[in-house]
């Protein structure tokens, strides 16, 4: 039943961390070309002692493997499942936002199948699923997330 909705979730999980990743690989890009060519000019006018370049080129390096791990590593980790990621709550909550017509109703289906798994017998449960699930077909989830 809900296995189309979670499908679906989970393609807008991923979408949301490919727009995480794009956006961390432009910034980085910018940063560290921007930062380089600071350093270089600075070196170039000021022709900085060996301690300080020496200081200059760790820190860079430093810097660099945060920033890559931060803006890149992290979201290609969350594309693919690997480590903490955004749980189905959080999803349908930025759907719900992004969506006026969702609201809360995705989050109420989430709600909903955890109580039916626990009360499998409940056939009122099943129907408020069943129909919350007809309400959520034509949302595309993945709408909510803009890769430009």
């Amino acid at each position: 039943m809900a296995t189309e909705i979670l499908s679906r979730l989970d393609a807008f999980i991923r979408k949301y961390y490919l727009q995480k990743l794009i956006r961390g690989i432009l910034l980085s890009v910018a940063l560290l070309l921007a930062l380089f060519l600071v350093i270089a000019f600075s070196e170039y006018i000021a022709f900085f002692p060996v301690w300080f370049r020496t200081g200059l080129f760790w820190g860079y390096v430093v810097l660099t493997g945060s920033v890559v791990w931060w803006w890149i590593i992290r979201p290609l980790m969350g594309m693919y499942r690997l480590g903490a990621v955004i749980s189905y709550d959080d999803a349908a909550t930025i759907i719900g936002n992004h969506f006026g017509t969702v609201q809360d109703k995705l989050l109420n289906l989430l709600q909903l199948e955890a109580m039916a798994q626990r009360h499998p017998d409940s056939a009122l449960l099943l129907a408020g699923i069943d129909q919350k699930i007809r309400e959520l077909r034509p949302v595309p989830f993945t709408g909510a997330v803009n890769l430009k």
